[in-house]
This record gives structure tokens, C-alpha cells and sequence, in this order.
């Protein structure tokens, strides 16, 4: 057991703002080897505020980290920290597992070449995921499922491994919704005119 708030100490660089800060937290399942653990969280350490998975090592006696890094960088970030997701967790296969926001952008859930509104999957270095769709004309190799609004909740189907996503949905409607690998949950607010239409 750990305090995240001792173990970590901030970080210096955390942008807490409307929906977003730090919101996410994985441990890797082989912790006892690698004393990883995963951050989802906002940051301005790139001089811009962006979401980004932080990778930190827990060092024996769990008051500290031996290690800071960034693993995956330029999750999009909208005004404020509206519609960020940000949970993450370990599946079945591996991989780390990724939900982000559309953060209030018309077109952000629907464009394969930005990381809001998406599911993505990862390794623990960040990596793409083995599997993972091909990234043709800009797409983002990291996504596999596209078009969500803002999923908070990620499960995996004991047994079986079906990987399921609850999200907000429009002040009513919130949904579950199975993720398919290279499948779309069809969420898109664009008026035709690049306007978020997502509350109407």
C-alpha cells in the first residue's frame, strides 16, 4: 500500500482545471518485479497543457519514486479540462488500456489523427499495442476504438475478456458500450460546421 500523494509530490507539472487533473492510475501487473505504476493525468510540462500516461517506479519502502517518465504524451486537452476521461487499466492481454475525452471539440471523436474521444491501447512503454489497427492516412497507431464522448469506466469481461466502456453521455443517456477493436461507438457532435452539437 501507498500514499499517491507522498509517493509522488505533486508532480510539479499537474494542471488541475475543470474535468481534468489527475485521473487515472494503474499498477502494472507485474509490480512486484518492476514496481511500475501508470498516471493518466494533465500537464504542462511540455510548455502546453496536454493529457499524457506517466510511468513512475515505486522505490522499495513505497515513500518515493526512482523513476519519472513519460510514456505517451499529446492526449488531447480541451478548455478548461472539459471531457478528458482518463481512466486506465491493465487487460487481459497485457496492455495497457486508455479512454480520453472528446473534450467538447465537434470534431475530435471522429479524427483518427488526434488521441481525444478514442480507446487506445498501449504497451508499458507506450508503445502501440501489438494487434492494434492499421494507422493509415495520419491515424494515431495507438487507437483502437473511435468515436466516444467522454468513457470513464473500463472493464474487462472476467473469463472472456470482452472490454466494455461506460461514458457520460449529454446530462442523461450515459452509456456502456462493448469496444471492438477498429470499431466506431459512433459518437459525433459536429453540426456539419465544426460546431459541438453534443448537448442538444
Amino acid at each position: 500500500h501507498f500514499d499517491l500523494r507522498v509517493l509522488l509530490d505533486g508532480p510539479e507539472d499537474l494542471v488541475v482545471s475543470g474535468q481534468s487533473g489527475m485521473l487515472g492510475v494503474a499498477v502494472d501487473p507485474d509490480f512486484a518485479d518492476n514496481r511500475f505504476i501508470y498516471i493518466y493525468l494533465a500537464s504542462n510540462r511540455a510548455g502546453a497543457t496536454d493529457n499524457r500516461i506517466r510511468r513512475f517506479v515505486v522505490n522499495g519502502d513505497a515513500t518515493g519514486v526512482t523513476e519519472d517518465r513519460d510514456i505517451l504524451t499529446g492526449i488531447t486537452w480541451g478548455t478548461n479540462g472539459t471531457h478528458s476521461g482518463g481512466r486506465i487499466r491493465f487487460g487481459p492481454d497485457g496492455n495497457l488500456w486508455v479512454t480520453t475525452g472528446d473534450t467538447r471539440s465537434a470534431t475530435v471523436p471522429q479524427d483518427r489523427t488526434v488521441l481525444g474521444g478514442k480507446v487506445l491501447r498501449v504497451t508499458r512503454d507506450g508503445a502501440p499495442a501489438p494487434g492494434n489497427p492499421p494507422a493509415t492516412g495520419g491515424a494515431r497507431p495507438e487507437i483502437v476504438f473511435t468515436g466516444v464522448r467522454n468513457p470513464q469506466g473500463l472493464a474487462f469481461r472476467p473469463g472472456i475478456g470482452d472490454v466494455f466502456i461506460c461514458e457520460h453521455g449529454p446530462n442523461v443517456d450515459d452509456e456502456v458500450t462493448r469496444v471492438v477493436i477498429g470499431g466506431n461507438g459512433g459518437w459525433n457532435p459536429d453540426d456539419g460546421n465544426g460546431r459541438y452539437i453534443g448537448y442538444e
